[in-house]
């Protein structure tokens, strides 16, 4: 009698070893296939996702030199509200370009982004000097300044906002600022070169103001509350002695701190009129 099933297949249960031992190194390769493809994927990506930034940054950046060349041509014209818009057209490329700097993917870029802000108070500097009087006393008092015009004072504000760290140096050519009133506080004018300028009664509460050259500078009722004037050159006690101050006003070495409520005291007689714009 021949036994049944003499041509059936091999039994799973009496597969040989090789067999299990291939079921095991497919099921082990194609998972390492999955991994490496989704690896090769995915740094594919990472490629296109940096090259698409990259093109980015370089379009931001065409368009940035863009709004910058046009923001220079309206310093130049005469009309004063066209100065005007360019001067806040610079402060908008600051500003971008100081947002761009904390976000920028490469290291060379956010540099980058840094200078162009250094550039912007390098051009509003140079147009202070072109545009204001190196001599503006009005009448027979010396100490009197007109105040300066709207578009000198839009960009000395604009200047004071300048936080890079891009190393700038503030030159205004010798001229006398008249800045009455003009709001610059939390201003960075480190080093700025104020000497003879007109500050009464202006807003410099937290104002970085270290090494700034004070010399003759009128702080009649400007606020100084939390300013720091250490270092500063060629500031005399009796030039805030009408200002408001607090404890945390930083004042330089040998400069006392007026005693509260200095600003109302006898001493201090209100000047006069402001100066009319000339």
């Amino acid at each position: 009698m021949s036994r049944g099933g003499g041509s059936a297949g091999i039994n799973r249960d009496n597969r040989p070893d090789w067999w299990e031992r291939a079921t095991n190194l497919a099921s082990v390769l194609s998972v390492l296939i999955l991994a490496v493809g989704l690896y090769l994927t995915n740094d594919f990506n990472r490629s296109q996702l940096d090259s698409i930034r990259q093109q980015l940054e370089m379009t931001a950046r065409g368009q940035q030199a863009e709004r910058f060349v046009a923001a220079v041509e309206q310093l130049s014209s005469e009309k004063r509200n066209s100065r005007i818009g360019g001067v806040y057209a610079l402060a908008a490329v600051m500003r971008d370009a100081a947002a761009d700097a904390g976000s920028l993917s490469s290291e060379g870029a956010a540099r980058q982004a840094s200078s162009d802000q250094a550039a912007v108070v390098e051009v509003l500097c140079a147009f202070i000097r072109t545009h204001e009087s190196a001599t503006r006393p009005v009448g027979k008092d010396p100490k009197r300044v007109a105040e300066s015009e709207p578009d000198i004072r839009a960009a000395l504000a604009v200047i004071g906002r300048y936080a890079g760290t891009e190393p700038v140096k503030l030159d205004f050519g010798g001229v006398m600022l008249g800045l009455d009133g003009l709001d610059l506080s939390g201003a960075h004018l480190e080093h700025a070169p104020l000497a003879f300028a007109s500050l009464k009664a202006a807003n410099l509460q937290g104002a970085r103001l270290a090494g700034a050259d004070f010399t003759n500078v009128e702080f009649y009722d400007a606020h100084l509350e939390g300013a720091d004037l250490s270092g500063a050159q060629n500031l005399a006690p009796n030039q805030i002695l009408c200002a408001y101050v607090n404890d945390a006003t930083r004042l330089p070495a040998g400069v006392n701190r007026p005693r509260p409520g200095g600003h109302s005291s006898p001493d201090c007689k209100k000047p006069n009129d402001k100066a009319p714009s000339s």
